[in-house]
């Protein structure tokens, strides 16, 4: 059996671009639907060639492309025969707190220190929410001290939430992509001076040293102004389209289980994306963006078979996947300790029982499925 394989982009990342900038009216082109349309069409073409005519079609994707190819699926069962889909969001959620839980887990589980750091982050970002939250000098002092550019002059709970959000995001980051860093981070954070544990999340972030994070000023406008940035250059614009316009997803400390604070909540990114992309993008209507989403597409019971989602217990966006098998066609596994699409490298002898199950039997499964007449 000859075996082709194709990578294909996403309209509006890399070089797939229909427009020549990342305007509001561009961005309309921009859909999961409108995606899957354009994979349909390359599955055609490819379909007029004689020596694919008769081929039968396998979709994979990790993370986003992992909703997106069993999202396919359900929508072209005769044209796709098999979906392999790992650490695929499949939930469309306005409050994804879930998130930083999964995070603050992980933190936790370090071996010998996780206790250590899971406290230090705990108890020093409560301590530097409640200066902040004393008055306006303490609010400038809370920001100066963590290295932010001036000018130091918070103004409300959308500035406070732009700083706050930014240690979820450097955690979480590094939880998701290299728990080598994560682990790293915190040792330091642990051997940082200081007689409080606000003291000393300060002097991990700065180094124990004048202040060395500042590279932009961290507040609501510089926030938003990255977001509405139109030009080719605004990488982080097409996705937080697709997430006021879709999917939600918003990265939020709204629950006590985690340990960044409590300062990061929907009204943030809402008013972010109001300032972005237009006043259409109401509370309402955002909400009413992801409630579709999910009727379309089913939420976390796509319906669909012959298709494999696997998941890792330390992977963030788990929470939001198919979090049980749907049929004895549609399975899910489970990696314990596994992280965001970790299973998509080939078998190794550092593998975990988990792992190397995993692996296995949902190669095991997709093989069986494109050997069926």
């Amino acid at each position: 059996m000859s075996v082709a394989m194709f990578y294909t982009e996403h309209r509006f990342y890399g070089k797939s671009m229909p427009t020549t900038d990342f305007t509001s009216e561009s961005l309309r082109l921009l859909h999961s639907s409108q995606a899957q349309e354009d994979l349909k069409g390359f599955i055609m073409m490819l379909k007029e060639f004689d020596r694919y005519k008769n081929s039968k079609v396998m979709l994979f994707g990790c993370s986003y492309a992992g909703g997106l190819v069993a999202w396919m699926k359900q929508k072209y069962p005769e044209l796709i025969q098999v979906t392999y889909s790992t650490s695929g969001p499949f939930y469309a959620k306005d409050s994804m707190f879930e998130y930083l839980q999964v995070i603050s887990r992980v933190i936790y589980n370090l071996p010998n220190i996780g206790k250590q750091c899971f406290d230090g982050l705990f108890y020093g970002i409560q301590q530097l929410e409640q200066e902040y939250d004393s008055g306006p000098e303490g609010a400038a002092s809370v920001i100066k001290k963590l290295g932010i550019c001036p000018p130091y002059d918070p103004k409300g709970d959308y500035d406070k939430a732009a700083v706050f959000q930014t240690f979820g995001v450097e955690f979480g980051k590094m939880g998701l992509e290299d728990p080598e860093k994560l682990s790293n981070a915190c040792n330091r954070l642990i051997n940082a001076t200081g007689e409080t544990y606000a003291e000393k999340f300060v002097n991990y972030r700065t180094n124990g040293t004048t202040p060395i994070f500042c590279y932009h000023t961290v507040d609501y406008d510089s926030t938003a102004a990255r977001c509405a940035d139109t030009s080719l250059n605004g990488k982080e614009r097409p996705w937080f389209y697709q997430q006021c316009n879709e999917f939600g997803w918003f990265v939020t400390t709204e629950t006590n289980t985690q340990v960044f604070g409590k300062s990061v909540l929907p009204f943030f990114y809402h008013q972010l994306c109001r300032d972005a992309y237009g006043a259409t993008f109401t509370d309402e209507n955002i909400l009413l963006a992801q409630e579709n989403t999910n009727k379309v597409y089913g939420g976390y019971t796509p319906n669909v078979r012959k298709s494999v989602f696997v998941y890792g217990s330390s992977d963030p966006w788990a929470p939001m996947g198919v979090q049980e098998s749907l049929n004895d066609e549609a399975l899910t596994f489970y990696i314990q300790g596994g992280g965001h699409c970790s299973d998509m490298f080939p078998q190794s002898d550092e593998d975990s029982e988990s792992m190397t199950y995993a692996k296995v039997n949902s190669r095991a499964w997709v093989k069986k499925w494109l050997s069926e007449d």
